[in-house]
């Protein structure tokens, strides 16, 4: 199934730096309008400006993901600023602490489980129903091998990221019959 990208909505969480930045960037060059997420304003607004150099529209929206109960307005600044609902949903941000179990502290997964697990439920749940409603979208989660077999020393992003993944497969059967994969 092919997703034509060209005028889309793509908002893109993690959008500073690495893979974020580079999927940001791609979406941008296949025609997509961009919302770029994430903390580090400064390097959002280079994103952006590499961006829009080269004539094709992105805007930033400096967000902390922790701050779950602000997800829902992060949407719909979004929608207010693009005049339109978001298409496709690209779920990247992510952060880890290295540690055995018995040293890393419950608060310190919570804050883990925060970026990693809740704000992609958060942002599933802020977009789904207008798509739902267009009969189309797309939702994308950017997780790692151990999400599917855990190491030590990273108990708890390998924790979130099975989390996410049980998440997106669950979604992906859930949404499927309403035309978003």
């Amino acid at each position: 199934m092919q997703f034509e990208l060209k005028d889309k909505i793509a908002l893109v969480t993690g959008a500073s730096s690495g893979i974020g930045r580079e999927i940001a960037l791609a979406l941008a060059e296949k025609g997509a309008k961009v919302a770029l997420v994430a903390r580090n304003v400064q390097s959002l607004t280079k994103v952006k400006q590499k961006i829009n150099d080269k004539g094709e529209v992105a805007e930033l929206f400096s967000q902390d993901l922790t701050k779950l109960d602000e997800i829902s307005d992060l949407v719909e600044k979004i929608r207010n600023y693009f005049g339109g609902t978001v298409d496709l949903l690209v779920n990247n941000a992510g952060t880890a602490v290295f540690g055995l179990v018995e040293n890393v502290p419950i608060d310190v997964y919570e804050e883990i489980f925060k970026v990693n697990f809740f704000a992609p439920l958060a942002l599933v749940q802020g977009v789904v129903p207008a798509m739902k409603e267009k009969g189309s979208g797309q939702i994308v989660s950017i997780t790692s091998g151990v999400g599917k077999r855990g190491l030590p020393g990273l108990s708890p992003y390998c924790a979130t990221k099975f989390s996410l993944n049980a998440l997106t497969e669950s979604i992906r059967v859930e949404l499927g019959p309403f035309g978003i994969n």
